[in-house]
C-alpha cells in the first residue's frame, strides 16, 4: 500500500457514530436549506432531502454527513434496517440553534 491510500484511510470519518473531532466546514446557505426542510418536516430521509433541495443524491450525502458529523443533526444509523436503505434525519438542539442564529442574522442584515 502506498503511503497516499493509508492517509486516506486515517482520515476517514466513522460510518454509524459521531467522529470526535467533527469536520472542518463552513455552514453555507444550501446546509441552511437542508437544516430547514429537516426543520419543518421533523424526519427526513437522505433521498427526500436530495429532492427537495435540488441536488443529486451523493452532494446531498455529503453534506448531510457534514452536518451529522458537526453534531447538527442526527441519523437513525443504530438500526441495523437502516443499513442499507434511506436513513432518516432529525435535528439536534445544535441544528435548530444555527438555524435560529442564521434567521436572527439575515433580519438584522435587512434592517441595517
Amino acid at each position: 500500500m502506498d503511503d497516499h491510500a493509508l492517509d486516506a484511510s486515517a482520515r476517514r470519518r466513522p460510518r454509524f457514530r459521531r467522529a470526535s473531532d467533527g469536520p472542518a466546514f463552513r455552514l453555507t446557505e444550501d446546509d441552511i436549506a437542508i437544516v430547514r426542510h429537516i426543520a419543518r418536516h421533523r424526519f427526513l430521509r437522505s433521498t427526500h432531502v436530495a429532492a427537495l433541495v435540488g441536488r443529486s443524491l451523493d452532494r446531498t450525502n455529503d453534506r448531510l454527513c457534514h452536518l451529522y458529523h458537526a453534531g447538527l443533526s442526527t441519523a437513525a444509523t443504530n438500526c441495523a434496517r437502516w443499513r442499507r436503505k434511506s436513513v432518516p434525519f432529525w435535528l439536534r438542539e445544535k441544528g435548530r440553534e444555527a438555524l435560529v442564529s442564521w434567521v436572527v442574522a439575515r433580519i438584522e442584515a435587512r434592517g441595517a
